[in-house]
């Protein structure tokens, strides 16, 4: 017997009520899907397993049925944000990313940009390239559009922290890390010792490879006596 329709819509708390009935207009059956159970909060989260499997080789890997969360149909994440985890659902219902996060009712720039680069990780970890794109392709778009200088007593959040997301859980070649030091070399913002190390350094050499390649005019070093001072 099929489970009501409150048990069955488990993600519809996670998501603005418009979202949860156009992604849910077809019944969650039990039978059909795998149970998220996501955070420290242990959120329970519905998903049609083809849905599940279609992109992720980490998910297709999971159900099946030789492991333990193939054979209960629940697997487990519990470091993953939830808020997070229900944009990947809506992305794989959706096939494509929405435009930022929920909560803010303003536009806030680097609160986008820290979604997105918490989308681009859970891509990687995942082992689904389409959402990595997807996110890749939202941050470049922003960073086109202007949405990069931001007022220092506005609410915004610090801009180590998206460049923090990515450099703490990616590699050295990783292009979302070529990315993040192209923005800022083309377009500089002030920069904190809270920034990753290997940002900076990766910062410090795209500058000097510039300064090598297209030397700017004038006398960059200034008398010695400006330096005894």
């Amino acid at each position: 017997m099929a489970e009501p329709s409150s048990k069955r819509l488990k993600m519809a708390t996670l998501l603005p009520q418009s979202e949860s009935n156009s992604l849910y207009a077809y019944s969650l059956d039990k039978a059909d899907c795998v149970t998220l159970i996501v955070g420290p909060d242990k959120h329970e989260l519905l998903v049609h397993a083809n849905i599940l499997t279609r992109k992720s080789e980490v998910f297709r890997t999971a159900v099946k049925k030789e492991w333990r969360e193939g054979q209960t149909c629940t697997i487990t994440l519990r470091g993953d944000d939830s808020q997070i985890i229900a944009a990947y659902l809506r992305f794989l219902y959706r096939d494509r990313l929405p435009a930022g996060p929920e909560a803010p009712q303003t536009f806030i720039p680097s609160l986008s940009y820290k979604f997105y680069t918490k989308m681009y990780v859970l891509g990687g970890r995942l082992i689904d390239e389409t959402v990595k794109r997807e996110a890749i392709k939202k941050m470049h778009g922003m960073f086109k559009c202007g949405n990069w200088f931001l007022d220092k007593d506005s609410q915004d959040e610090p801009g180590h922290e998206f460049v923090n997301t990515i450099y703490n859980d990616t590699t050295e070649s990783d292009p979302a890390r070529r990315l993040l030091v192209d923005m800022h070399v083309e377009c500089p913002r002030d920069l904190t010792s809270e920034y990753h190390p290997e940002f900076l350094l990766a910062l410090a050499q795209a500058f000097s490879r510039r300064v090598r390649t297209s030397p700017l005019p004038g006398n960059k070093v200034l008398e010695v006596d400006s330096y005894l001072s």
